[in-house]
């Protein structure tokens, strides 16, 4: 199996827009599948009523605390003091 580095080399020999169009399609493809896997295995921890915190990239990199209130596919409604949240799975852990 190839390591990052013979990948990130492998890449930068690419020299046609269509050759790095299909690699982008790849990864993101292998993305996805990751993301639905890592949802599915934080699904069958949690349950409603469960206390959790969550990690957010956005605003600041802020930390939410709250109680799960429903559980969807690939999301969860989290309660917390400012409000409801709509969070992915895979962002969710045990408080």
């Amino acid at each position: 199996m190839n390591t990052i580095p013979q990948i990130a080399e492998a890449i930068r020999k690419l020299e046609t827009s269509t050759e790095i169009n299909a690699i982008i399609t790849a990864v993101k493809a292998q993305q996805k599948l990751i993301r639905r896997l890592e949802g599915a295995k934080a699904a069958v921890d949690l349950r409603i009523g469960q206390r959790v915190t969550a990690h957010g990239s956005n605003k600041g990199g802020i930390t939410i605390v709250g109680t799960i209130t429903k559980i969807n596919r690939t999301k969860a409604i989290v309660d917390t003091k400012d409000g409801l949240y709509n969070v992915p799975l895979s962002m969710l852990q045990a408080a």
